[in-house]
């Protein structure tokens, strides 16, 4: 039975949330050009170059170790340095957005714009196409026309 990894892929390394100093990030450093852009933006550039994480396979077989010299250097900038720096370079990275964030001020907008009230949280009921006024039946059975 393979062992739980947590915010990690079971195949690619580093793939996985990272503490930043103000929130988390997650990182897709999957392909070899990746885990290259990683250590030159983490200036870590040694570690693209040390035979323990060479290839893709020898990083997921020390992904620990990989991890406990990646992870102080994301402490040390905010999650939106690291998405401006990251996405310059093209390496997929994305922010861990908490509850507060996700349902921040913009919500009522989106909800709004999907037909939904904003106050109420639940669908208003205009006219889309494909969508029936008409309840389902509360029973599987109904009466012949």
């Amino acid at each position: 039975m393979p062992r739980r990894l947590g915010q990690g892929h079971r195949t690619n390394a580093p793939y996985q949330a990272f503490r930043t100093a103000d929130g988390w990030i997650n990182l897709g450093g999957g392909s070899q050009q990746f885990w290259q852009d990683i250590c030159a933006v983490l200036e870590v550039k040694q570690l693209g170059d040390d035979p323990r994480f060479a290839t893709p396979a020898l990083r997921v077989r020390h992904r620990k170790e990989l991890e406990a010299l990646l992870q102080p250097r994301f402490l040390t900038a905010p999650t939106s340095v690291w998405l401006e720096t990251f996405e310059a370079v093209g390496v997929p990275a994305g922010p861990i957005l908490g509850y507060d964030q996700v349902f921040g001020q913009h919500t009522d907008e989106i909800l709004g714009e999907l037909g939904y009230s904003a106050t109420r949280r639940r669908r208003s009921r205009t006219s889309a196409p494909g969508r029936s006024s008409r309840r389902a039946p509360t029973s599987g059975r109904r009466r012949p026309p």
